[in-house]
């Protein structure tokens, strides 16, 4: 239970001292989040307490509990920031050799910094959905390397052609057409691959876990480190990836980051010994 007790104290005290200083709209708002928040965790307390007993460390825990009280507080001041560099957690991040499925390649920046990683004897298959965003990483001459390869596809559980909402950073997968909406061709990464894969990079604005589920065998036959986002909508996702990777009995050692001051940017780092 660590770090249970310690959030329904920090809501009952919030409560008390806070919910009748403010003006009545204010507190409806606070407690409907509050109820909100804890009907989350008590659709999810199997998971949650099943996720606390495979976390690695401390660090760990205090993240994982700090995303669940931000979950019922509305208010990202409990989650603390790991010392490392996104994506270069002292143990799960790319090495020399290192074969690569990145999903999600923003601006490429990250791209260009695994390729210095694993050099001129691993390879990145990096997947962009969006062809306005494809084109642009496609034209860009800095990631014009031998060790890099770009996809006009996206990452899910099946092969399928669906809806991609134009957000930038916050698009998401539909399956309704709309003028705000681009036709993307999706893959999975078990029909895709069949080589040893070495590490897999995931931060596809919510679709991590059909891409996960799209990756089963992948996972299961080469064991490769995990790089997941987890923060994105719904809530649901920071619980359910982390116990879909426990599910499927491949023994990962289980870490949490948290890269930004705010709500975003929560990885789940995983690897086996």
């Amino acid at each position: 239970f660590y770090g249970l007790q310690h959030m329904g104290e920090y809501m009952y005290k919030y409560q008390l001292q806070n919910g009748y200083l403010i003006e009545n709209k204010c507190v409806n708002i606070l407690f409907r989040r509050h109820a909100e928040g804890i009907d989350f965790i008590k659709k999810h307390i199997d998971a949650i307490l099943r996720i606390e007993k495979h976390l690695e460390n401390k660090h760990s825990k205090d993240v994982f509990y700090g995303v669940l009280r931000s979950i019922v507080s509305g208010s990202f001041e409990f989650i603390p920031m790991s010392s490392y560099p996104q994506y270069f957690h002292p143990i799960v991040h790319p090495v020399e050799g290192d074969i690569v499925i990145e999903g999600g390649i923003d601006n490429g920046n990250t791209t260009l910094s695994i390729s210095t990683a694993i050099g001129s004897k691993g390879k990145i298959y990096a997947f962009e959905p969006l062809k306005s965003s494809y084109e642009k990483l496609v034209d860009n001459i800095k990631l014009r390397k031998d060790n890099i390869t770009i996809y006009n596809e996206g990452l899910y559980s099946s092969e399928k052609t669906l809806f991609l909402s134009q957000q930038g950073a916050g698009s998401r997968v539909s399956n309704e057409a709309s003028p705000h909406n681009e036709e993307c061709k999706l893959c999975s990464i078990d029909n895709k691959f069949s080589e040893k894969i070495d590490l897999i990079k995931l931060d596809i604005e919510g679709s991590e876990l059909e891409a996960l589920k799209g990756a089963q065998k992948t996972i299961k036959t080469y064991k490769p480190k995990l790089q997941i986002s987890v923060y994105h909508q719904p809530a649901d996702q920071f619980v359910e990836i982390i116990d879909f990777i426990l599910s499927l009995d491949c023994n990962y050692k289980i870490e949490l980051g948290h890269h930004t001051p705010y709500f975003t940017e929560t990885m789940l780092y995983a690897y086996c010994k």
